[in-house]
């Protein structure tokens, strides 16, 4: 868990959790809409069902970055997973790609770790939560966890590691919190969406709408177009995205 990663580590996915968040115009006390803050910063990000253990991956190449999100996981887990390969994208400049497992926080790569933590710390900040406890006490039962995970769109999972991390709850209070979950968030009245896989096939891209408006006005052929939207990784716009039983094509917003 988290008591795994050194002092050193966490503090340093902190500072540029906190230095990314003042980057992106946040301050410490909102929540983030990662789709949103992907897109409007030129990241091209590709949603599919995998049939792999693995969350996400990023690649770059030039100018162009792109990150794919197995949706077949978890919403709350697709939103870390982002989170966590936009640290790569801005803070492992000697990358050029990587498949991962998020949340794995005993991971043995030092680098991996310290995109969890700072996933972790981007979503979800230390003084949010503390916010959350001054108003409303320090005693944290399941309804207050479920808030919080709605608040900041993290998986049940993180945001019960997350708390253990600030020492709000001990492992054994973790693990009777930890069933159920989307039962009682039903009964809360909350939408269950974040516990769920979506499933979904969805291309985020503003790549892919410039190089069509430069393909429009002639300043790029259609091969050009075509090699460029190849390099992002976004195909599908120029082969169709019928899958095997020839389903409907990728959502392309």
């Amino acid at each position: 868990m988290f008591n795994s990663a050194s002092t050193d580590l966490r503090r340093r996915a902190r500072v540029r959790a906190q230095e990314s968040r003042e980057v992106f115009g946040f301050n410490n006390l909102v929540p983030i809409d990662i789709w949103k803050l992907l897109q409007s910063n030129g990241i091209s990000v590709i949603k599919e069902p995998l049939e792999s253990e693995i969350s996400g991956l990023f690649m770059r190449k030039g100018d162009t970055q792109l990150i794919l999100i197995n949706s077949a996981r978890t919403l709350g887990h697709q939103n870390f997973t982002a989170a966590h390969e936009l640290f790569h994208l801005r803070y492992n400049p000697e990358m050029v790609g990587r498949a991962c497992k998020v949340m794995n926080f005993n991971s043995k790569s030092q680098t991996e770790r310290e995109a969890d933590l700072y996933a972790a710390y981007f979503l979800a900040p230390d003084e949010a939560i503390k916010r959350y406890l001054t108003k409303h006490g320090t005693s944290m039962d399941i309804a207050a966890v479920i808030f919080l995970e709605q608040f900041f769109g993290l998986s049940h999972q993180a945001m019960l590691i997350r708390l253990q991390e600030l020492g709000v709850i001990d492992s054994a209070m973790s693990e009777r919190m930890s069933k159920g979950v989307v039962r009682t968030a039903k009964e809360l009245g909350y939408n269950t969406d974040l516990y769920r896989p979506t499933n979904d096939r969805i291309i985020i891209s503003d790549y892919a709408e410039k190089a069509k408006r430069a393909l429009e006005q002639g300043l790029i052929s259609s091969g050009r177009y075509e090699e460029l939207l190849i390099e992002a990784g976004l195909e599908d716009i120029i082969y169709g995205g019928e899958d095997d039983d020839g389903g409907d094509e990728a959502i392309f917003i």
